[in-house]
């Protein structure tokens, strides 16, 4: 079953009244968030499902720079959360701290749970993987 390339993009929360709401599908959280993306689907390099706790999660590999990126992000501001916007629409969010805190840190990847049913995880990172290998090429990975 051949998935459309989708395009995921990670807003910073914002510390002020700068920048939009967005409001999560599921929980029906409202964030507000930077106007322009942190990380854009051109800083992914994979997506993977991994878990925490037993509960199913979507684990994102960023490109060298990008990672450097985000961990200078969790480092500065690990009170304030990333949104996941895919295809323009937010899917989830995490708190930066959470990752440092529960050592859910490896230095490239970043979890995130996706308030999505959990059996269309599979076709979502699908999705997502079709996107960074058109745009990251095995040769520059």
């Amino acid at each position: 079953m051949a998935t459309k390339p989708e395009r995921a993009r990670f807003f910073l929360e914002s510390a002020d009244d700068e920048g939009f709401v967005m409001t999560l599908p599921q929980s029906g959280a409202h964030i507000r968030v930077m106007p322009k993306a942190a990380f854009t689907e051109h800083d992914i390099i994979g997506v993977g499902i991994g878990g925490v706790e037993m509960v199913p999660c979507l684990v994102f590999r960023f490109t060298p720079v990008a990672t450097h990126d985000l961990n200078q992000l969790r480092l500065a501001n690990p009170e304030r959360r990333l949104v996941l916007v895919v295809a323009g629409v937010p899917v989830g969010a995490r708190r930066m701290k959470e990752t440092l805190d529960r050592g859910w840190v490896h230095p490239e990847v970043f979890k995130i749970f996706a308030e999505v049913p959990d059996f269309l995880l599979p076709a979502l990172a699908a999705s997502l993987n079709e996107t960074a290998a058109a745009l990251h090429p095995p040769a520059r990975r």
